[in-house]
């Protein structure tokens, strides 16, 4: 026991860290950071089944080669690239508390959110909001925004492309 705290002594708080168990150190997060998070319960299920996925090893035995089997083993499972990120990310949660590196990290690329296209009854609530209401001083722009929204969804143009539309890029006989 003498010489085990010798040993532990000449180590850095990296080293101690790698030798922790996985689950362990899922557990000390969830106490530390995940318990009153909205997400505490999914965040500490994903991290629990990663344990379950490459197994209860120590902190230092994961690598690059560790992360790869994990994504293989959720690949095959036909999870989503938002799924796939959410692994990830309480992998690299619990590593990066335990000043492990996660440089190899890959995040995959996620569709950018639900697409929902409002109706025209929406619309026209939107057009009578910004335009017929009476508005303050800090809001008198509101109409103007209102014939914004008009050209923007008449043309079908985003407002980057609206914004960056110049005079010549217009053909008015069509």
């Amino acid at each position: 026991e003498k010489q085990k705290l010798l040993d532990n002594a000449a180590l850095t708080p990296q080293e101690i860290a790698a030798q922790k168990l996985l689950q362990d150190a899922v557990d000390q997060v969830y106490e530390t950071h995940w318990k009153y998070n909205k997400d505490a319960k999914g965040a500490y299920s994903r991290a629990s089944n990663i344990v379950n996925m490459i197994g209860n090893i120590t902190i230092g035995e994961i690598n690059e080669l560790t992360v790869a089997r994990l994504l293989k083993k959720v690949d095959k499972d036909g999870a989503a690239p938002g799924t796939v990120n959410r692994y990830l990310a309480a992998l690299k949660m619990v590593l990066r508390l335990k000043k492990q590196d996660t440089s190899y990290f890959k995040l995959r690329k996620e569709r950018r959110g639900r697409i929902r296209v409002i109706t025209r009854e929406e619309e026209k609530q939107i057009l009578d909001l910004l335009m017929s209401t009476e508005h303050n001083e800090r809001r008198n722009f509101y109409p103007q925004v209102g014939q914004l929204v008009i050209v923007l969804a008449d043309l079908g143009l985003r407002l980057g492309e609206a914004l960056s539309l110049k005079y010549e890029d217009v053909d008015f006989t069509t």
